[in-house]
């Protein structure tokens, strides 16, 4: 009899440990989206409500660092243009190359962050996935039991 009452508890620890590695649905759609350009703001807003969900929080993270570097690419898109992009044929060439490249960067990052978060998956940005995890979203700062509070 103590054989079976030990049995379901093994079997729940082994099912929350497989709940750790597979988020939900809607935990896996929430960090999908957060690769669609301004729609990580968006998830930014919804992690407040789920504090603890580090899936959501890994990837929400990511799709702001993707977000950020998508805007600069845009902004340096202006300035190309109205500086190179003045030059009769060359600067139109390298404007082109400029915008179709950054394009296809940004679209294809986004669909592949996308498919992996849709996934299940971690995936790490190439270069960018290194400057995601020190961007704070969802941390919350903790008091320190050892500092005491101050009294006005």
């Amino acid at each position: 009899m103590n054989e079976i009452i030990d049995q379901p508890e093994h079997s729940q620890v082994q099912t929350e440990s497989a709940v750790e590695e597979h988020p939900s649905d809607g935990s896996r759609w929430l960090a999908a989206v957060s690769y669609l350009f301004a729609a990580c703001l968006f998830v930014i807003y919804e992690i407040k409500q789920r504090p603890k969900d580090d899936f959501v929080r890994f990837h929400v993270r990511q799709g702001f660092v993707l977000f950020f570097v998508e805007i600069l690419l845009i902004v340096l898109a202006v300035v190309l243009s109205n500086s190179l992009g003045n030059i009769p044929v060359l600067g139109a060439i390298v404007m082109i190359l400029f915008r179709l490249a950054g394009g296809l960067l940004a679209v294809g990052l986004s669909a592949w962050g996308f498919i992996e978060a849709l996934g299940g998956e971690r995936w790490q940005l190439p270069i960018l996935g290194e400057y995601a995890t020190r961007v704070p979203i969802g941390q919350r700062k903790e008091a320190d039991p050892n500092e005491e509070q101050k009294t006005p």
